[in-house]
């Protein structure tokens, strides 16, 4: 599992390479402006998705080393109505 996560980040690494050439690729007139504006906002996107991954990648290192472990907690909360 932890391969295949690692081979998302690579990919994700890739992905945000593509943007930032597609990016500067578009010449800066007018009527580009959109179309940069969409590349910046995925490349955003990409951005907070590899962070994202990042923290889930690190969590199964822990947790693999033995360096952290999952709790399992329910809460319940009762209402009494009319008391």
């Amino acid at each position: 599992m932890l391969d295949a996560l690692k081979e998302v980040r690579d990919n994700l690494t890739y992905a945000r390479s593509e943007v930032y050439s597609a990016y500067e690729g578009i010449p800066d007139y007018d009527c580009n402006s959109s179309g940069r504006s969409y590349i910046s906002q995925a490349d955003s996107y990409l951005d907070r998705a590899a962070d994202d991954l990042e923290e889930v990648i690190k969590l199964i290192e822990e947790l693999e080393e033995g360096k952290a472990v999952l709790a399992k907690q329910i809460s319940k909360e009762y209402i009494v109505e009319g008391c």
